[in-house]
């Protein structure tokens, strides 16, 4: 049962790991994942252990479902479920099913578009934009941060309100990036390396060197 719940909860760190998770689709990922639980829990109180594979193959090959042993190992597993459950919930009690900032993710939703907690001015502008046909199609083939910015000049304060929902780290996964970039480049052949931030800008960043261009402008320092 261990090996189960923890591979499903690695499963879940995985999928909060990556530079393009933002804090309303972290949201959504721990709640499905708190919905899990209780889930698992009713399949459980009816004697169904398919979330769990190994804990399954194994009561299924040497186990009686009517054993009295089997009602204890259940109620362990039911305990630990609910625990974990409200463990969860006031850990992330931050990331609650409050919609009014769902816009971001889908501004074409009049249910939700009704609901924006904005400026007069700027919720103007976001029933002005939840109408625009051609701009719903780009929404969810294109990244969120750059659909927001190229509608700037447009939807000005409008966009400024979804970059301050979009831009804040929602994990630390480019902390740990940069701890990992560290350990790679200052090594002990390096130890004397006293400034790494450049060398970790470079890490940290999407943007690729132009490599080629650089050696152009540079003059090359011939040997003698």
């Amino acid at each position: 049962y261990l090996s189960g719940i923890f591979s499903h909860l690695n499963g879940l760190n995985i999928s909060l790991q990556g530079r393009e998770k933002n804090i309303l689709i972290m949201s959504d990922k721990v709640n499905a994942f708190i919905k899990k639980l209780g889930i698992w829990i009713i399949r459980l109180e009816k004697r169904n252990f398919d979330a769990f594979d190994l804990t399954s193959n194994y009561i299924e090959k040497n186990v009686n479902l009517k054993s009295p042993i089997l009602d204890r190992v259940l109620d362990t597993m039911k305990t630990h479920l609910r625990e974990l459950k409200i463990q969860l919930l006031e850990y992330f009690s931050c990331f609650d099913n409050d919609f009014s900032n769902r816009w971001v993710l889908n501004p074409f939703d009049e249910n939700i578009v009704a609901v924006a907690k904005l400026p007069v001015e700027t919720h103007n502008q976001l029933i002005e934009l939840s109408a625009d046909k051609k701009l719903q199609l780009q929404f969810g083939f294109q990244d969120l941060n750059k659909v927001w910015i190229a509608r700037k000049n447009e939807y000005g304060s409008l966009v400024s309100e979804a970059l301050k929902i979009l831009i804040p780290f929602a994990t630390s996964y480019l902390c740990e990036k940069g701890f990992s970039s560290m350990v790679a480049i200052k090594t002990k052949y390096r130890n004397r390396l006293l400034s790494l931030e450049n060398n970790l800008l470079l890490c940290a960043s999407d943007v690729e060197p132009q490599i080629k261009q650089l050696l152009i402008v540079k003059q090359i320092q011939r040997s003698h």
